[in-house]
């Protein structure tokens, strides 16, 4: 049995778009050449797939999700603003973006078979937020 894969992940212009690589190997995994994703606004969910804020190109800016075996688009989502930083939280449930203008949007992520759904993205402005692991009722 292989050991299992570990990837390095790196954003660079838009003509080298976004590849990873084995760590192990030194061989490419995938390259997502068409990726215009500033470093930071770059995540992994979850290990499924990819989430990608693009740089900002006229009035949009979309996120782009990618599965890792494909190097095509998968879903695109349309934000209300450029996000200029992306993380997603450990169980792959939401994204949470941060807008030029400073605001900050949660998407929850849900995924059936190989289709995910993105709802109700929430702007909200708070200093003092925290975020922690999920309650256990």
């Amino acid at each position: 049995m292989a050991p299992p894969q570990q990837l390095v992940l790196a954003a660079s212009s838009t003509d080298a778009g976004v590849a990873a690589w084995d760590l192990r190997t030194g061989a490419e995994a995938i390259r997502h050449r068409t990726c215009a994703s500033r470093p930071r606004a770059l995540t992994v969910v979850a290990g499924r797939f990819l989430a990608a804020s693009q740089a900002p190109a006229g009035n949009s800016a979309p996120i782009h999700y990618y599965h890792w075996d494909k190097p095509q688009v998968a879903v695109k989502s349309f934000p209300v603003e450029p996000i200029r930083a992306l993380i997603a939280d450990p169980e792959g449930s939401y994204l949470i973006g941060g807008g030029i203008s400073g605001d900050i949007f949660f998407w929850e992520v849900r995924a059936f078979a190989i289709d995910f759904f993105f709802y109700g993205v929430l702007a909200i402005e708070d200093e003092q937020m925290q975020f922690g692991p999920k309650s256990q009722a």
